[in-house]
């Protein structure tokens, strides 16, 4: 969990860059729209991971979605994240 939750701090940074890159300035906006993007990574990532998760065991990478088998705490984890 906590590899996607530091994964998201560089996957919302692009936002921020590219307000500071227009604006010239960083603004408030800039880090309002970082936050939902941070925020929205996570269950976007753990929701996508439960569909796939028959193709990432194979692989051994060892993701929520491939450990929970029953799906129960990877979709508590798409609700409170």
């Amino acid at each position: 969990m906590f590899c996607t939750l530091a994964g998201a701090v560089p996957g919302a940074l692009p936002i921020v860059m590219g307000w500071t890159g227009a604006r010239g300035e960083l603004s408030i906006e800039a880090w309002v729209l970082f936050a939902i993007v941070f925020i929205w990574q996570l269950p976007h990532f753990y929701s996508i991971g439960m569909d796939v998760s028959r193709g990432l065991c194979p692989g051994g990478l060892p993701v929520l979605s491939v450990i929970d088998v029953s799906g129960q705490k990877t979709g508590r984890q798409i609700l409170f994240q």
